[in-house]
């Protein structure tokens, strides 16, 4: 995956960002569309990003958050944090060309603590032979032909071994009605780590996808190293923290419905990783 995270969208203004840089747990870059009647917002999180800067009133924040809550938004939408609709199952495909024998059982894993914690649905529709790098698009057809937002996709890629990326995450985020919502994503573990399987302790593959699936589903990074969100790896178990929990708690189901916007087309051309 080599180049720049990049977003394009038909026939609409694309307003030009620096590229972000890249850093030890996940190396991320930033871009950002502004269409009509509709901000989109596209950030690859990282513990540094080149901005915020507000379109619409939907912010991407770069720092790590040193917040007393142990959590921090990825993005907000005036003081609302952008989320997910829990009310609605979140659909994705999985690509498995380079996944490691333990895979696909570390990814049900964390989706399992993620559901668990958050209070969200995942709703699993299948291979696919897309890899999260590939160009794509921000929606899919259903059956009856209607646009949808694009399921997540989640996949293992090469990104090189020693000093290496862990994982990039590439969530998207409207602006509505009643704040920012998150409509899909993209998902990329390191194949070439090798990481060990599982969630034991220190860095493994079940750690490294807790972190990039936080990043999904709203989180950002905190400066709490006893957080699964924090950005360094760090020792102990794979498993949520307090702060991850609550910020699990205020971007799911105990918050209530937060209905998106309507699906679009948007193309998305994503081009490598930092």
């Amino acid at each position: 995956m080599p180049g720049d995270w990049e977003f394009f969208a038909p026939d609409v203004a694309v307003a030009p960002v620096p590229p972000a840089t890249a850093t030890r747990r996940s190396g991320r870059h930033v871009g950002v569309a502004v269409l009509v009647l509709l901000a989109v917002l596209l950030a690859v999180t990282a513990s540094r990003l080149t901005f915020p800067k507000s379109y619409d009133n939907l912010v991407a924040h770069e720092e790590i958050s040193a917040s007393a809550a142990g959590w921090a938004p990825l993005y907000t939408s005036g003081s609302k944090p952008s989320r997910w609709d829990p009310c609605t199952p979140i659909r994705y495909v999985v690509n498995t060309q380079y996944a490691p024998p333990s895979g696909v059982s570390d990814l049900k894993g964390a989706l399992q603590r993620l559901q668990k914690a958050s209070g969200l649905r995942f709703v699993f529709e299948g291979e696919t032979s897309l890899l999260p790098g590939d160009h794509g698009s921000a929606v899919s057809r259903a059956a009856d032909g209607s646009l949808r937002w694009a399921p997540v996709l989640i996949g293992w890629e090469p990104m090189g071994g020693a000093g290496g990326v862990e994982g990039l995450t590439l969530p998207i985020a409207v602006a509505g009605p009643d704040g920012g919502s998150i409509v899909t994503a993209r998902v990329s573990i390191n194949s070439d780590l090798l990481l060990p399987p599982g969630f034991g302790p220190g860095v493994s593959e079940g750690l490294v996808i807790l972190h990039e699936l936080g990043h999904a589903v709203g989180l950002g990074h905190v400066g709490d190293p006893t957080q699964v969100m924090y950005p360094r790896v760090k020792g102990g178990y794979a498993d949520f923290g307090a702060g991850d929990r609550a910020g699990l708690a205020a971007l799911g189901a105990p918050a209530g419905c937060h209905r998106a916007p309507p699906a679009r087309e948007l193309r998305l051309n994503v081009d490598g990783t930092g």
